[in-house]
């Protein structure tokens, strides 16, 4: 991912949809503003244990969609963003 990517992803305000799949193929979204790209191949998230939590333990893949408002709705701006869960942590030091 490229660094004007990341500059767009991180931007503020801005209002961002998660859309995962369970492993049997129930979809959920969720309205995410924790997400962080923190460098061009690495975005960091703060998840409860619910539905998305438990979809990206059963199917690694994702989609998250920023959008940011524009004067008018035909002003606003969005991304895609097409992701894949690598790992995830529950405790230690990056969760202090």
């Amino acid at each position: 991912m490229s660094a004007k990517l990341m500059e767009y992803f991180n931007r503020q305000p801005r209002i961002g949809v998660l859309g995962t799949a369970s492993k049997d193929g129930i979809v959920d979204v969720a309205v995410m503003g924790s997400l962080q790209m923190i460098d061009e191949k690495t975005i960091t998230a703060a998840f409860a244990r619910g539905r998305t939590f438990a979809n990206l333990q059963e199917n690694p893949n994702a989609v998250y969609m920023i959008m940011n408002q524009g004067s008018e709705i035909l002003d606003w701006k969005g991304i895609r963003v097409y992701l894949r869960m690598r790992e995830y942590v529950t405790s230690g030091p990056q969760l202090e």
